[in-house]
């Protein structure tokens, strides 16, 4: 334990006024990855192939730094960055290494390869909450009119409207909200005591602050 200058019931006030909304899901690893090599299988229900799991969101506030400029860069034609951020969130979330933090007040695009199913909405990686553009090889649809999005975020074909063909791919883009992982902790392991009257001292968990990356840029991180 140490012991700092610092008041607790401060920093909770300053998260409530200035905090970004966001959503933490805590990290586990997928039972699928095989305990001699951690690959994970190609084909999983739980973790889709990554060989990761998150569990328990619950929506929390946290000071967030850099992680509007980085969303903004990507947007920099030919310019390569890293899309990282910072989180400080109250010590009661022991938030830790690997976990998700998805920004609620933010929103990027994403573009990704989609195979079409005529049985069953086209699954995306991430929650779509607007679709910008799609196409086929050989047809161009409207977002407006052709497709819409379920309640997972996933695309829906409007009936009597230009589809692709069952088993065909297109390319699509969308807009969702940012999703981070937490790669670093600046303090792990931060609390401290406070001494009430009669000289009776209770611990008290510090704000935690990490360092995190742009889910999509991270890629095989471990």
């Amino acid at each position: 334990m140490i012991r700092v200058d610092f008041n607790p019931a401060d920093f909770e006030r300053l998260v409530g006024e200035k905090g970004y909304e966001v959503i933490w899901k805590k990290h586990c690893y997928c039972p699928c990855r095989r305990d001699t090599t951690g690959q994970s299988k190609i084909i999983c229900p739980l973790c889709g192939g990554r060989g990761d799991i998150y569990f328990d969101p619950l929506p929390i506030r946290g000071i967030v730094i850099g992680a509007v400029q980085a969303v903004e860069q990507l947007k920099v034609p030919g310019r390569w960055e890293r899309g990282t951020a910072t989180i400080t969130v109250s010590g009661k979330h022991q938030i830790s290494f690997y976990d998700q933090i998805i920004l609620q007040e933010s929103t990027t695009a994403f573009s990704e390869l989609v195979r079409h199913h005529d049985d069953r909405p086209d699954k995306l990686n991430y929650h779509g909450l607007e679709v910008e553009f799609a196409r086929t090889e050989s047809t161009v649809f409207d977002p407006s009119l052709d497709m819409g999005l379920d309640g997972d975020g996933n695309i829906v074909w409007q009936v009597g409207r230009p589809k692709p063909d069952d088993g065909e791919t297109f390319v699509v883009r969308y807009q969702f909200h940012p999703i981070f992982i937490i790669m670093d902790l600046n303090h792990a392991y931060r609390d401290t005591i406070i001494r009430r009257k009669y000289g009776v001292e209770t611990p008290v968990n510090l704000p935690r602050s990490a360092a995190m990356q742009l889910d999509f840029l991270i890629g095989e991180r471990r």
